[in-house]
């Protein structure tokens, strides 16, 4: 099994964070911000994991560069989590439960008079 997860990158930074996080992962998209909006300074990378040997490597890349504006790793179900401030375990736990919106079966109910 595999698990997804999103990156906020501060666009000057995006090739850095891709070159740590492959291998062993591997990014799959990458939304440039400064191409959606000239104000948007934000890059946003989608990760596909195996075992989200990443994540560590993400905390590491966070914590020694205190300097680089915050990496934000954010599940699939939207949850954002600020890489320094969180702790590595927490960033794994938050990834592997949060994969997918659970959708509601719809309601039942009888069509017409």
């Amino acid at each position: 099994m595999g698990y997804h997860y999103r990156v906020e990158v501060p666009t000057g930074y995006v090739y850095e964070v891709q070159n740590v996080i492959e291998p062993p992962d591997a990014v799959a998209n990458i939304a440039d911000g400064s191409k959606l909006h000239h104000t948007d300074d934000v890059s946003m990378l989608t990760v596909f994991s195996s075992q989200l040997e990443s994540l560590a490597k993400l905390k590491a890349w966070s914590d020694a560069h205190p300097d680089v504006p915050e990496l934000t790793v954010i599940t699939m179900v939207g949850t954002p989590l600020p890489v320094m401030e969180t702790e590595l375990q927490s960033l794994v736990s938050a990834v592997q439960s949060h994969q997918t919106l659970e959708v509601e079966a719809p309601a039942r109910g009888t069509m017409g008079p």
